[in-house]
């Protein structure tokens, strides 16, 4: 009695198929080119997933109630197959049915591959819940998981876990407080998850082992230059990213539940942390998967929400939750000596991971309309300075680089309220971000001086502020299609760093429900009409500019959620 088992098997075949044409005209006299290519791409791949339980559920004495929980769990991603072919010389028609390879007139490229069990992950996993009166509260939980990117001597990773509630407002003691206060617990959780998210394959760390090859085939149409090379090499070391999490704080309900939530503090500290090491193009591969050290994010977040009255034809709701959060990197791997620079991105011992190393903008050149920047000059007495420069090569080196500050917005949350009245009803919601900045690429990408590299790609609008005159002050180079000067106009800099502040509206929502009187008339018990808008609009520092997309930058290659409008009624019978 109290026991149910339960195996529940799943499996996803997923077939995609595309086709890319890319259409070249000469700009003289409007011909099609025979460079026109046509790219036609195949592929397949099968999962599954198996999860088996077992629940058992028990009361004594009748206050005492158990819940228990044990099964496992079996995955296995990528069976499948790749296979892609491009082909030159098409005159393009109106006619799909002709957008076949072979209609090409010459170069055949093609490549394809095979790839079975990229992953396979198999755990083991337990929770016990245990509550006394509904006034202390337990979990435990526990999962062992085995992954096969990492090396028999660290492929399985142990998680458990536990916490603790306790309703106070339901001991003697706080009977005082029942005139207003409805309802208050505390809680508290320390716990671990383990993530194994680096790398597609099996055995992502074991290349350098000689127990597992991945080498792709490399070469021309020549059979004599065809080989093996080196794809990656990884770390038979490497283990799970282990992750531990802490809280506390409490729920509240107060004044007959018309003003609930909950305020929490949290801990989440990541070990091991897998993460793709650069290394020098000149050993055979640029990167080395591996445990690179460990972060700290914490924090506090609340969550309010506040019945401003309800009656039967009346009520009116607001909502509002907020997260301020820090982070801070504890720890890097010893052969990183404190600090790891990736391209753009700094990760240091004791600093947030969320800056970057810049060359600093200095301006426009108001004599000549030269993008400027600044690096570091050393005078005879060795004192070093800042001066400017045209040399975007020279402001580029990582000692003229600058590092930014924290990028890491203060506070992010979202807040909204629903009103119903007299069968209609309104509601609207909305999130926010505040205190941060963000690299905006998209801006950066359609401010370029026109050099010919950029022939085709639009401008944004402030490119009328671009110099054309001695002595014109602005913050937009001067259009250069030929210098190349030009071709650095618009390069990675400070120049496009901007605050990711933003509002935004994601939902608003306007129904009327008919009186029950006429509704059961036409033999139904509820009916609604409604008209719902999502993702209607975006404030933020610049048109165009989305930071939702990630605390460091933001591309216009990216679309923003769709705004979408919809109505509909709803009927229950």
């Amino acid at each position: 009695k109290g026991l149910k088992l339960r195996s529940q098997f799943s499996a996803r075949l997923m077939g995609m198929w595309g086709l890319e044409m890319t259409e070249r005209q000469n700009m003289a006299n409007k011909e099609a080119s025979n460079n026109n290519t046509l790219t036609e791409t195949g592929n397949w791949n099968l999962s599954w997933q198996w999860t088996n339980t077992a629940t058992y559920t028990t009361k004594i004495q009748e206050d005492h109630n158990i819940n228990v929980v044990i099964g496992t769990e079996a995955i296995k991603r990528g069976i499948g197959r790749y296979m892609q072919g491009t082909r030159i010389g098409y005159i393009f028609e109106n006619d799909p049915n002709t957008w076949t390879l072979s209609n090409g007139s010459s170069s055949n490229i093609g490549n394809s591959s095979r790839y079975q069990n990229l992953v396979t992950m198999f755990g083991l996993f337990g929770r016990a819940d245990y509550n006394y009166k509904g006034k202390y509260l337990a979990t435990f939980t526990i999962r062992r998981d085995a992954s096969s990117k990492f090396g028999s001597k660290n492929r399985w990773g142990n998680f458990p876990s536990v916490s603790l509630g306790w309703r106070m407002s339901d001991e003697s003691f706080m009977s005082s407080t029942k005139k207003w206060l409805d309802d208050f617990k505390l809680r508290a959780g320390y716990g671990t998850t383990g993530n194994s998210n680096i790398g597609s394959y099996n055995y992502a760390f074991q290349y350098a082992t000689g127990d597992y090859y991945m080498y792709p085939i490399t070469g021309s149409d020549s059979e004599t230059s065809q080989g093996y090379s080196l794809s990656n090499l990884g770390d038979a070391d490497a283990k799970w990213e282990t992750t531990k999490m802490f809280n506390v704080g409490f729920d509240f309900s107060m004044f007959s539940n018309k003003f609930t939530g909950s305020v929490e503090y949290f801990s989440r500290r990541s070990s091991d942390m897998l993460y793709y090491k650069p290394v020098a193009g000149s050993l055979g591969y640029t990167q080395i998967p591996m445990n690179v050290g460990s972060l700290t994010n914490s924090g506090f977040e609340f969550d309010l929400n506040y019945s401003i009255f309800n009656t039967k034809e009346l009520s009116w709701d607001v909502n509002l939750n907020a997260t301020f959060i820090k982070n801070k990197i504890n720890e890097l791997h010893p052969d990183l000596n404190g600090k790891l620079i990736d391209g753009s991105t700094i990760y240091e011992e004791g600093e947030s991971m969320y800056r970057m190393l810049l060359p600093e903008w200095a301006g426009v050149d108001p004599d000549n309309g030269d993008a400027l920047w600044y690096y570091n000059a050393e005078d005879e007495n060795g004192n070093v300075t800042r001066e400017k420069t045209n040399d975007y090569t020279l402001a580029q080196q990582t000692s003229n680089r600058i590092v930014t500050d924290d990028l890491l917005p203060t506070v992010y949350g979202g807040f909204g309220t629903t009103i119903k009245a007299y069968g209609f009803d309104f509601s609207i919601q909305a999130s926010y971000q505040l205190g941060g900045t963000i690299y905006d690429s998209g801006y950066a990408y359609l401010m370029h001086a026109g050099y010919s590299s950029d022939a085709g790609i639009n401008w944004h609008k402030d490119i009328r502020n671009a110099w054309t005159t001695p002595g014109q002050i602005t913050d937009v180079p001067r259009l250069n299609s030929l210098s190349k000067n030009g071709q650095y106009t618009n390069r990675t800099s400070t120049r496009f760093l901007t605050s990711s502040d933003y509002l935004s509206l994601n939902n608003v929502t306007i129904g009327y429900t008919l009186p029950s009187s006429i509704v059961r008339k036409l033999g139904l018990t509820k009916l609604r009409v409604y008209f719902a808008g999502d993702n209607l609009a975006l404030l933020s520092a610049r048109k165009g500019l989305d930071p939702r997309q990630g605390y460091i930058s933001a591309t216009a290659a990216t679309y923003s959620a769709i705004r979408t409008l919809s109505g509909g009624v709803s009927i229950a019978f």
